[in-house]
């Protein structure tokens, strides 16, 4: 079993996050860590979640089955539901990167607010068992 799992701009473009995010579960042991950082839709009922819903056909086709509006946060907490998660959100501004905790960094380079935005990364840690993988509890 692996200690740890690291992916970054993936879960955007596989088939099935679920699936994908169980066979990660699946092959960490006890304790192990998932490291990750994808871009996320954006919040429900904004401007940019309907562009992103809107222009989601056309993105999958030019950009190798990238979904532009796929709830991973959850996707990852389902899959960990056993074990600790710690995230950040961030989105890219004009200038800035703002985190969801009101933290800012300065980023000249940035054009702006992106339709591949917000971003999530942090960490997952499997917990004690999952499914079949369970040790038998024993009692004396």
């Amino acid at each position: 079993f692996a200690d740890a799992v690291i992916a970054t701009l993936v879960l955007c473009s596989v088939e099935s996050q679920d699936a994908v995010l169980r066979e990660i579960r699946r092959i960490l042991k006890p304790g192990g860590k998932f490291y990750f950082v994808e871009h996320v839709a954006a919040e429900a009922g904004t401007p940019l979640r309907l562009a992103q819903d809107i222009l989601n056909p056309l993105q999958r086709v030019v950009a190798g089955g990238c979904n532009l509006n796929r709830d991973t946060a959850s996707a990852i907490s389902r899959a960990f539901a056993d074990g600790d998660i710690t995230q950040y959100r961030w989105d890219l501004l004009p200038g800035k990167i703002l985190f969801d905790n009101g933290f800012a960094l300065s980023a000249p380079e940035s054009s702006g607010a992106s339709l591949i935005s917000p971003h999530i990364s942090g960490e997952a840690t499997a917990g004690e068992c999952i499914l079949t993988r369970c040790p038998p509890r024993v009692t004396i």
